[in-house]
């Protein structure tokens, strides 16, 4: 007992520090009617700089689908992704596209990286 006592000490004492808890959101506007993939593909490639300059954002994949467009990001918390997904940036996505964005928000206890083939 005294040994397992203190063998689970050791593993504390040595344990990496607790890190924020990663969030994923993924973000889909419905595609305005007669905007063309084209021009919805220009306007991601446009804003690159922008998402490359966001504290707290790991990764961003732009996102096409028949119906909408958008993305999926990882984040390294969940404040970060709060204070990209504000009020303000909802109502940019409505005055722009004339639609609501939908926004959806995962936790993400684990992320591993696939090996190239």
């Amino acid at each position: 007992m005294l040994v397992r006592t203190l063998i689970a000490a050791s593993m504390l004492a040595t344990a990496a520090p607790v890190l924020a808890q990663q969030v994923a959101v993924v973000v889909v506007v419905p595609t305005p009617p007669g905007l063309p993939r084209d021009r919805i593909e220009a306007g991601m490639k446009a804003s690159i700089p922008q998402y490359e300059k966001l504290p707290g954002l790991i990764r961003k994949y732009f996102t096409i689908q028949p119906d909408g467009f958008g993305g999926m990001y990882l984040w390294k918390d969940r404040a970060s992704a709060d204070a990209w997904f504000n009020a303000a940036w909802c109502e940019r996505v409505k005055q722009t596209y004339g639609r609501d964005a939908a926004v959806s928000y995962f936790d993400v206890p684990i992320a591993i990286e696939g090996k190239s083939r």
